[in-house]
């Protein structure tokens, strides 16, 4: 054989084992779930994302079904113009006459109307629930329908509103239905929440670096019965007198930047609390609230830190299960006031050196 004809065999074998050697690494990959190419090829186009601050992947992650392509509405709001506003996510059919036939979440961009009292700003961001669970570090709370957190205040003059800026991103019943309200669907959510916050703060000029994504989701709140003499599990706190309609209890866990109690009569453990109380050392939301009416909140001084605490009653009390046990509120307001102090080790700011 001559030596060309030698060369020639010795690079067609080459060829076969490079070959053969790319195709073992293909089936490698199949087996190791490794398919980037695959993803690449499928990942659907971006088509906006509420202001460019969620991605293709944000909008599929909180999806009922995966579908080839999403879209939002927002195509045509001007950022920094008209407040406050929603941006609607949502797959785009095959077939559909209109790209965004069903949305599958929102973000909303909004500024405060309520009474500035903690519970009722946690009603207006995140619905008016008692299994609201705070986010860790930012004033924010977690339910099993949506999420909302406070805006740093610097964004506030930026986005011209009435009152303190807030995003809040609310999810389907679809979507809620299809994840079964679990731990995914609870993480899923606060990430885009503070992702869309984040990335508009960033493009607002207003970002801070304490308002960042928490590194983990808050556990769902569960329901507990009432234990005499320790409501909201606080050793000395009674807010009811003896009485045979069982109540139950929805307490937050961690310590008192923001923490709330719901007392409900265990039939209706699917409404509003009965009564509601809580306890805040946020600053953003301390320098929200109203502290002048004493009989409704107080501020003291906990661990050394300038610390509210309040308690909110609901708007159907009257007609509500177990309203008649709940003792006046000069004394239950008292005894709570003084549980808060012994486990916190609080005075009165007036008295603080």
């Amino acid at each position: 054989m001559s030596a060309k004809l030698k060369a020639m065999a010795r690079s067609s074998k080459r060829l076969k084992v490079i070959t053969a050697g790319a195709a073992a690494l293909v089936v490698a990959g199949a087996a190791l779930g490794i398919t980037h190419v695959v993803r690449e090829k499928d990942e659907p186009a971006q088509e906006s994302f509420c202001w460019g601050t969620l991605d293709a992947s944000d909008a599929a992650s909180l999806s009922a079904e995966r579908a080839a392509r999403y879209v939002s509405d927002d195509t045509e709001q001007q950022f920094e113009s008209i407040y406050p506003f929603t941006c609607l996510v949502g797959p785009v059919k095959d077939g559909a006459k209109s790209p965004l036939q069903t949305s599958e979440f929102s973000v909303t961009v909004q500024g405060l109307s309520q009474d500035l009292r903690v519970a009722l700003i946690g009603d207006e961001i995140s619905s008016s629930t008692p299994f609201k669970a705070p986010i860790q570090g930012v004033p924010g709370w977690l339910n099993p329908i949506d999420a909302g957190v406070m805006l740093p205040a610097s964004c506030n003059k930026k986005l011209r509103l009435n009152g303190a800026a807030y995003v809040r991103l609310e999810s389907s019943s679809r979507v809620r239905e299809a994840f079964n309200e679990d731990d995914v669907f609870r993480s899923r959510i606060l990430a885009l929440l503070m992702k869309s916050a984040t990335g508009i703060s960033e493009k607002l000029g207003c970002a801070d670096t304490s308002f960042t994504v928490p590194r983990e989701t808050p556990p769902p709140i569960e329901a507990r019965p009432v234990v005499p003499g320790e409501t909201c599990g606080l050793p000395g706190f009674t807010a009811l007198s003896p009485s045979k309609v069982p109540f139950s209890e929805f307490v937050t866990p961690g310590d008192y930047r923001l923490w709330s109690c719901s007392v409900v009569a265990t039939e209706e453990i699917r409404k509003e609390g009965l009564l509601r109380f809580t306890v805040t050392q946020d600053p953003q939301l301390l320098s929200l609230t109203s502290k002048s009416n004493s009989e409704i909140s107080a501020i003291l001084l906990c661990d050394g830190k300038e610390t509210l605490l309040g308690w909110d009653r609901s708007m159907n009390f009257d007609i509500r299960a177990g309203n008649k046990s709940v003792l006046p509120k000069e004394e239950f307001f008292d005894n709570f006031k003084k549980a808060v102090s012994k486990k916190a080790h609080c005075t009165p700011l007036d008295d603080a050196s």
